[in-house]
């Protein structure tokens, strides 16, 4: 497909959505919202290596209509600051990752903000603060891990391999321009190629860094090449068949690097030629390749909008013709080179002062402008992208015979290179100790003073419990106390029933008011009388309130059950000014088997007394008798 057709048709369907979309919201309403949200998303990532500005656009409106949903803003979020970072805009890529980090509680948009402000820290040489991120993404990575039900989802298990793959990417990135080849190899073989499949640009990516990244392990440096030539035959195919304009040039620049080389295009020719002719389309002559590869990419470069790949680009063209032994050509391509880097710090940070440039060579400078910048904490430049302008401007200044500018440029790349490749690991590792010590000292206090407050509070407590203890004690020998007197308190000699309960009634009131506040006390027997108190209690049941002068009264009743019976005598009423506690309701239990008992008692004794009565009477009159019938045999 024509590339002017294919984005013409892209801008196309963008155009399309979005008036598809606004008509939508004014049909719809916010119900179709979520959906259209979803939609666009995915579009800005499948544009992201295309088209930047549609990347954008598409982020753009997705954040409008994700409104209500937070995982689709902080997806949206985390596009928009992918497409800031590829325009170079560090500060405002930082703002966006660090927004998606809290915009929702989704872990994995979270986990791709980690990995963005990853990408942010390894182009500006953030050493230390990119492990920071790093170490956060790991945490995450377990956690999400650990809940796999989580990524049942089919759309959020394609962004967590999506974040996988980008982590161990960027990871290896880092390493790489560290020179920690090790590490880096390592770090791309991490990456499971399968889970790729479904993503073209996630293995456009790893295909890439596999064939430019020195990532490409093989038993001899031969077959190191020849694999990585390979790699990078595969990137460029799919990546022309699929549009992906960004692998394109990156594919063409890192072939033409490799065939820069006279040794790597001959050994080319002798054990791969068909992959050869497979990429030299136009049949052109091999040693011709490099520098029309680099143009290409050039080209491809400046159409999709990436300063510091247009700048990587002439650094390209600059060392085609260095190789070739045209240094006087490379210099105008590593001065515009160069210019990238001003055109960024002045259009980001609005610099206006021309002194505060860099310059291909400034003669009797005892400053370094690039180090000035680097250590600015209000400037995010690329150290890595200036080193290694510097470096090749070195090169051609001393291919050109031209030593003081040489060395002018080498001095200024040996000092960024000093501070770029500080490996911040460890210190990044004190860091998160020293703050995991802080909080465990916070953690180890917060106990302490716990246990202190236990302590204290048991302290408080045993008292308390020690003094109702002692207080309910001395209830129990109250109410012992009130047990034997009201066993004991049963005239002998009776006149009726009467008699008894009043007598034990006013022990109940008199014992019962040292315990508790209590009105009234009343002994209902099991019998058909009528009195007063029968009367007054006739309606009443355990636990009813009724009003009784005006007050609100507590009426309450229990049932009297000598020891060893199932049948009640009688009933106790009390009269309360207030509601018992649970506790004094258990002492007045306590006391009901022995009041039944004496009542009992009382019955019995009430009947013997009448038995002796009568006996006494009959006994009297039996008397009588017998001292008449004396009288009268007399």
């Amino acid at each position: 497909m024509n590339r002017k057709v294919f984005f013409g048709y892209v801008s196309g369907v963008v155009l399309g959505i979005g008036l598809l979309l606004s008509s939508c919201g004014k049909a719809g309403g916010r119900e179709n919202h979520s959906a259209e949200a979803d939609s666009l998303n995915t579009l800005s990532y499948e544009l992201r290596y295309k088209d930047l500005t549609a990347s954008a656009r598409a982020a753009g409106k997705a954040y409008s209509f994700a409104e209500g949903h937070p995982a689709q803003r902080a997806e949206a979020l985390n596009n928009m600051a992918f497409c800031a970072f590829m325009r170079m805009d560090f500060e405002q890529a930082s703002r966006l990752y660090r927004r998606a980090e809290v915009a929702s509680e989704n872990e994995v948009e979270a986990l791709i903000a980690d990995v963005g402000m990853m990408r942010v820290c390894q182009r500006t040489s953030l050493n230390k603060e990119f492990y920071d991120y790093r170490n956060n993404a790991l945490r995450r990575i377990r956690r999400i891990r650990e809940y796999d039900e989580a990524l049942a989802d089919e759309r959020l298990n394609r962004r967590f391999n999506y974040a996988l793959s980008e982590f161990y990417i960027v990871s290896g990135v880092y390493y790489y321009y560290l020179q920690q080849d090790e590490a880096a190899l390592r770090s791309i073989q991490a990456i499971s190629e399968e889970s790729l499949k479904a993503d073209t640009s996630q293995w456009l990516y790893y295909v890439y860094m596999r064939g430019s990244g020195g990532m490409y392990e093989a038993p001899t440096p031969d077959e190191v090449t020849l694999g990585e030539f390979e790699c990078l035959v595969q990137c460029l195919q799919v990546s022309r068949m699929k549009d992906y304009i960004y692998f394109e040039a990156n594919s063409l620049q890192a072939m033409a690097e490799l065939l820069c080389m006279r040794r790597n295009r001959t050994l080319l020719e002798a054990k791969s030629p068909g992959l050869l002719r497979l990429v030299n389309e136009d049949d052109l002559p091999v040693d011709s390749l490099p520098l029309r590869y680099a143009e290409e990419a050039l080209r491809l470069f400046k159409q999709y909008g990436d300063w510091y790949q247009i700048s990587g680009a002439y650094r390209t063209l600059a060392t085609c013709y260095n190789f070739a032994g045209m240094p006087d050509k490379a210099l105008p391509m590593l001065a515009e080179a160069l210019e990238f880097v001003n055109r960024h710090h002045e259009k980001y940070y609005h610099c206006a002062d021309t002194t505060d440039r860099l310059h291909t060579y400034v003669p009797f400078s005892s400053e370094c402008i690039e180090l000035k910048w680097i250590n600015d904490e209000g400037i995010k430049t690329v150290p890595e992208w200036i080193a290694r302008l510097r470096e090749q401007l070195s090169r051609t200044y001393a291919a050109m015979d031209r030593k003081p500018e040489s060395d002018y440029n080498r001095n200024i790349y040996l000092d960024i290179l000093d501070y770029a490749r500080q490996d911040k690991e460890l210190e990044s590792r004190y860091a998160v100790l020293e703050r995991e010590s802080k909080q465990l000292n916070v953690l180890l206090a917060l106990v302490v003073a716990g246990l202190l407050l236990l302590v204290v509070c048991f302290i408080f407590l045993n008292r308390r419990w020690r003094k109702r203890n002692t207080a309910y004690l001395s209830e129990l020998r109250m109410v012992l106390d009130l047990c034997h007197r009201i066993t004991g308190g049963v005239p002998v000699k009776a006149q009726g029933i009467g008699e008894v309960t009043e007598v034990l009634r006013q022990i109940l009131k008199e014992g019962l008011s040292g315990i508790f506040p209590v009105d009234e006390v009343s002994i209902l027997l099991n019998q058909k009388e009528e009195d007063e108190d029968e009367e007054m209690f006739k309606e009443e049941s355990s636990g009813d309130v009724t009003e009784t002068s005006g007050e609100n009264k507590i009426m309450l009743d229990f049932d009297l059950v000598p020891l060893g019976k199932n049948e009640s005598v009688g009933k106790l009423l009390l009269v309360l000014p207030q509601k018992l506690r649970k506790e004094e309701q258990a002492l007045v239990r306590l006391l009901l088997p022995y009041l039944g008992w004496t009542l009992e008692n009382g019955l019995n004794l009430v009947s013997l007394e009448d038995e002796r009565r009568r006996l006494d009477k009959e006994r009297y009159i039996h008397e009588q008798h017998l001292v008449e019938n004396k009288r009268r045999n007399e």
